[in-house]
């Protein structure tokens, strides 16, 4: 269970980095136009992402931790972007990696 739950966060946070770097590159453009908060658009468009990555390579070894890594990874991106045909791909994989890996904590590989 715990390599299941480390694919899915895997797929998931390599979506998510797709579009992190989408959103990175708005937030640079954003910031060379005096935009308020590009600054925090181009810091969460890569470290959302980086956090479900980091919650995926963890969860073999610490699932509890990983799951947690994931699920904050998901809220973050569903909170930034919303539930929309972008976001629901990299916010679906990832929660359930997050489930899988909360459900593999009893397991003893």
């Amino acid at each position: 269970m715990r390599s299941g739950a480390f694919a899915l966060g895997l797929v998931g946070g390599l979506i998510a980095l797709a579009i992190g770097v989408v959103g990175f590159t708005a937030g640079r453009i954003g910031a060379a136009h005096g935009v308020v908060l590009s600054g925090f658009v181009t810091f969460c468009s890569l470290a959302i992402p980086v956090a479900g990555l980091a919650g995926a390579a963890i969860v073999r070894s610490r699932p509890l931790i990983g799951a947690l890594l994931m699920w904050a990874a998901t809220a973050a991106l569903v909170a930034l972007l919303g539930l929309n045909c972008v976001s629901v791909a990299p916010a679906v994989l990832l929660g359930l990696g997050g489930v899988i890996g909360l459900m593999a904590r009893g397991d003893k590989r």
